[in-house]
């Protein structure tokens, strides 16, 4: 099983969230980018960046067929 953390922005389900963290974060793509690049209203983020932000962390199996049907 693999850990993956999961980013959930307030009100994010309304756009495709929640999303695993991204790992391809730099000084020049920021998360404030990587959340509107995916979906989540510039409207939304604060001015300040002060983001109201969930995050947790899911267990996935590192092989599908791992995985128990429901």
């Amino acid at each position: 099983m693999s850990t993956v953390t999961m980013i959930l922005p307030k009100e994010g389900r309304k756009y495709g969230f929640p999303l695993p963290y991204p790992s391809n974060l730099t000084a020049k793509y920021t998360l404030h980018m990587w959340l509107v690049d995916n979906g989540y209203p510039e409207e939304l983020i604060p001015k300040e960046g002060n983001l109201d932000l969930h995050l947790y962390e899911e267990e996935w199996p590192d092989n599908p067929g791992e995985a128990y049907s429901i």
